[in-house]
């Protein structure tokens, strides 16, 4: 079982190299069997090198995924017509119109101020309850996940001052 859960998970990663357009899909085949085969029992040796660099791959895109959900989230809100309706024109004035500089400098801005919070929310929850974190950075930093935590908490905050400052500079 181990070994043919080697295999695939090999042969995904090698599919994955080769055919740029399959990669996404098959990478996330081979980062689930590679999660799988370390979730079944001890990992040899011989086997580490097979599957750490499918699981670095797939723990790499997962945590980026995690840390800048807002920003991608603004960006394709962003580029829906119908969002500038939730623009807040009792507070700033009038709306920039959809596709400027000035509308994309405010999306990016108000990104910055959701990332900033969610990443002070996600550093405060990986100093109190790290479990989840843990499992999903094992094998590699499983152990410092608090510490992380506390790289990440002024982190956002200087991130949500910095999109904070920019709204207001352009919004002034």
């Amino acid at each position: 079982m181990a070994g043919a859960l080697l295999l695939l998970s090999t042969v995904a990663l090698l599919i994955a190299a080769i055919g740029f357009t399959a990669a996404p899909p098959l990478i996330a085949v081979a980062y689930i069997v590679a999660r799988i085969r370390l979730a079944v029992g001890k990992v040899g040796e011989d086997e580490r090198w097979l599957l750490y660099p499918t699981l670095l791959l797939g723990d790499a895109g997962l945590l980026f995924v995690i840390l800048c959900w807002p920003i991608m989230l603004f960006i394709v809100l962003g580029r829906w017509s119908g969002f500038v309706g939730f623009y807040p024109t009792f507070f700033l004035g009038a709306a920039p119109a959809a596709g400027t500089f000035g509308y994309w400098y405010q999306v990016i801005s108000v990104a910055l101020i959701v990332m900033g919070s969610w990443w002070t929310l996600l550093g405060g929850m990986m100093i109190r309850r790290p479990a989840a974190m843990r499992l999903l950075l094992r094998p590699f930093l499983q152990n410092w996940v608090p510490e992380f935590g506390r790289w990440v908490i002024p982190t956002g905050i200087v991130t949500v001052v910095i999109g904070a400052v920019a709204l207001l500079v352009l919004t002034w």
